[in-house]
């Protein structure tokens, strides 16, 4: 079992966003509703492929014990950046960062809860290709997406 996982996301990366009140439920429960409709695909298939890189690795999950997540996300480089050489334009990091908290510990996910994420390291990267190109299992990834790396505080390496 290794103290670490590492996995990559394809797909344009989606940012947490604001929520919103939508009344009732009957239990009289408020119902909570998410602005972005593209937020919850993109947790879904964060959480899965989070889940298959655990199982991979042998981990028994959900894990309650504390880790840290390195996430680098690279995104669709428009046609005139701002900014040539850096992914200085929106999404913001730390709504980036939210979405893929939320993502690991959904229900069923690798994590028990976000909470137990300790430490962030991320960054925002200009994709190096369109998303129509094959991916790249060796170094940089061929298209937008999240490279995610969890690693396990509570395990003797």
């Amino acid at each position: 079992m290794s103290g670490q996982i590492q996995f990559f996301v394809p797909g344009v990366p989606v940012p947490e966003g604001s929520t919103k009140y939508v009344g009732k439920t009957r239990s009289g429960k408020p119902r909570i509703t998410h602005d972005n409709p593209r937020l919850n695909g993109w947790r879904h298939k964060i959480c899965d492929i989070a889940v298959l890189a655990a199982g991979k690795e042998g981990w028994s999950f959900p894990l309650d014990e504390p880790v840290i997540v390195i996430a680098d996300f690279y995104l669709p480089r428009p046609k005139n950046p701002k900014f040539k050489d850096q992914a200085a334009t929106k999404p913001d990091l730390d709504k980036l960062q939210r979405a893929v908290g939320d993502a690991l510990a959904c229900k069923g996910g690798v994590l028990a809860e976000d909470s137990r994420i300790i430490g962030w390291y991320s960054s925002k990267r200009w994709a190096k290709t369109t998303p129509s190109k094959p991916p790249n299992p060796f170094g940089e990834p061929s298209g937008p997406g999240v490279r995610v790396t969890v690693i396990r505080q509570g395990v003797v390496f």
